[in-house]
């Protein structure tokens, strides 16, 4: 359920717990997102459908409403909220999930089994009872295919909305390769269907049955309202008074009916609209730059490395940004 384990390695970073005062506090770390390559060796490759929507800077908009999905099962829901700090840190959870599945999609063989094992000591502890008594753990089958169907369907979701990256031929492609990538974190056989469209039947049915719970709701509200004044102090107040709305205006943008209303948001209404718009602008441009710079590499290069690197988006300037801004390398 990607919960962020005490066996995680930690490292020290700056935050501000008041506007004033700055101290200290450990963090998980793991592998790099975006990836800084994508191996030609890898389980999906520098030319897979895969590899050109999970390296957009615009696949970040899937974390919440995949989150959301997610805890709207209550055993997972039971899950993040006694096993990982997302209260301090709710990006942490979502960053470290998509660096290690770009670890095992994107990495070497050495890379993926890393990142796996890794990926295992952090779900061993997390099992327990969800408020009404029904017992859960992380690798409960069906808990490990619902957290997978979420990522696959919360990426695709992005972009039909957003992002445009892939035509019907690619997304049918991308869902083959995350059916490979179902394999290697767990997901039983036949657990999901063989095609895209099953698929989409599947999410329906599913949501259709899912129970979003006061825990669940707790959770979105912490995750819809990250702490930034933690990070950036004053200015950090500021981010949060501006991050909150457009939060919820893309994730409810991005959620199936009925579960906006269930989590207590709203549609967004035209004058978010606009802004939403001049997000979907920001992305094209973000897409644009990712197209040019795919190919800059020479093909002698990646001859003699066996690796392409990932594109060099706008995402992974923020990663840069957002590394100095806690005084990270």
């Amino acid at each position: 359920m990607g919960a962020q384990s005490s066996e995680h390695h930690a490292e020290w970073r700056p935050h501000r717990s008041a506007p004033d005062q700055a101290v200290a506090r450990p963090v998980a770390t793991g592998p790099p997102w975006p990836p800084p390559e994508v191996r030609r060796d890898a389980l999906l490759g520098p030319t897979s459908a895969s590899a050109r929507l999970l390296t957009h800077p615009g696949i970040l908009l899937a974390g919440p409403r995949a989150l959301l999905l997610q805890v709207a099962a209550p055993g997972v829901a039971a899950g993040v909220a006694d096993h990982s700090d997302y209260r301090t840190d709710p990006f942490a959870r979502l960053v470290g999930t998509l660096a290690t599945v770009a670890t095992i999609a994107f990495g070497s063989a050495d890379e993926r089994t890393g990142a796996l094992a890794h990926l295992d000591r952090a779900h061993r502890p997390v099992r327990g009872r969800t408020p009404t008594g029904t017992p859960y753990s992380a690798r409960q089958p069906r808990l490990v295919t619902w957290v997978h169907a979420t990522l696959v369907d919360s990426a695709l979701a992005v972009d039909r909305r957003w992002l445009h990256l892939l035509d019907d031929k690619a997304r049918e492609a991308f869902y083959r390769e995350q059916q490979r990538l179902g394999d290697a974190f767990g997901v039983p056989p036949r657990a999901l269907p063989d095609s895209l469209a099953g698929f989409e039947i599947w999410m329906a049915r599913a949501v259709a049955s899912l129970e979003v719970t006061p825990q669940a709701r707790a959770v979105a509200r912490d995750v819809l309202h990250p702490p930034l004044r933690t990070v950036w102090g004053r200015a950090g107040a500021v981010g949060e008074h501006l991050a909150a709305p457009a939060l919820e205006a893309i994730t409810a943008d991005l959620l199936p009916e009925p579960l906006p209303a269930e989590f207590g948001l709203s549609r967004p209404g035209r004058a978010a609209a606009v802004g939403l718009g001049a997000l979907g602008a920001l992305l094209g441009g973000a897409r644009l730059l990712e197209v040019a710079r795919a190919g800059a590499p020479g093909p002698r290069h990646r001859a003699r490395s066996g690796r392409t690197p990932a594109p060099d988006t706008p995402s992974r300037l923020a990663a840069r940004l957002g590394r100095r801004a806690v005084g990270g390398p």
